[in-house]
């Protein structure tokens, strides 16, 4: 089996961390990081191992080069044929090769504006991988961003009454 590294976050997303958040650092979760050359059998068993885990980094010499998607991912392989198709391909077959990645200290409404595909309408990232010079951090997820942003409008609001 492929290795497998836990990337341990600081942040917890409770009511009270999404009230303070800042940057998209204050939105970090733990993340397992996955090789691209582990087999979708492989990710599946981690999926089933774990039910908390929705999204799975993929890494390549220290690189993050695409994503996991749990949702997307267990569609696929529920597909008519598509365990037996893509059981045993690569993963690097099925990643999302774009994720979108977002630095750590980017503030929560750049964060939004980011996920949102810069006004591309089509386009609204539904989770993201967080990183500090380009080394992964955690992962996070739009709706993180939006509780927090709605938290700090009511913050605004109570403050101007």
């Amino acid at each position: 089996m492929s290795k497998l590294k836990k990337i341990q976050a600081t942040s917890n997303q409770d009511t009270n961390s999404l009230r303070n958040a800042h940057v998209a650092a204050d939105l970090c979760y733990p993340a397992t990081c996955i090789d691209p050359d582990m087999r979708n059998n492989e990710v599946y068993a981690i999926f089933e191992r774990d039910p908390s885990e929705q999204i799975l980094p993929v890494i390549e010499n220290q690189q993050i080069v695409g994503l996991i998607n749990r949702e997307r991912f267990m569609g696929t392989m529920a597909g008519r044929f598509h365990w037996e198709v893509y059981s045993k391909k690569r993963c690097k077959k099925l990643m999302e090769h774009d994720p979108v990645v977002i630095d750590a200290q980017c503030s929560i409404v750049d964060v939004a504006e980011r996920l949102l595909g810069g006004g591309e309408k089509h386009v609204l990232a539904d989770c993201f991988i967080i990183a500090r010079s380009g080394v992964l951090l955690g992962t996070g997820y739009t709706r993180d961003v939006l509780a927090a942003l709605l938290f700090r409008e009511q913050r605004n609001l109570e403050e101007m009454r």
